[in-house]
């Protein structure tokens, strides 16, 4: 139906979600302290696939925080450590922290739609 109306857009979800793999997103392409992998199918506008960077590190060792669920490692499990993460400080609520994207990726994919435009 999306494609029927000739107008662009995106879909976002997990990496194993049965969604086209036009952009993957992770929270280390940004400098942010997440790893949050992300897949976008995309439509109407092309966006150029950033180097996947190495992982410096794990969420176990400090590196970075899960924003998933309860947070899986208990160091990292504060409200504010997540809000820090996802560089979301204005979200007061973890479980909509943990279904929301970081506003980086939503900004580099804004940004290669003014790109084609």
């Amino acid at each position: 139906m999306l494609i029927k109306t000739g107008k662009p857009f995106v879909m976002e979800n997990v990496t194993n979600a049965p969604i086209r793999k036009d952009l993957l997103l992770c929270g280390e392409m940004f400098g942010i302290g997440v790893i949050r992998h992300r897949k976008f199918e995309i439509e109407g506008f092309k966006a150029f696939q950033p180097t996947h960077k190495k992982h410096r590190g794990k969420c176990s060792e400090g590196y970075y925080v899960t924003v998933a669920g309860h947070g899986g490692d208990a160091k990292h499990t504060s409200l504010k450590s997540w809000q820090d993460g996802m560089q979301i400080p204005w979200m007061r609520n973890k479980k909509t922290l943990a279904e929301s994207i970081p506003p980086a990726y939503s900004k580099y994919i804004l940004e290669q739609f003014l790109k084609c435009r």
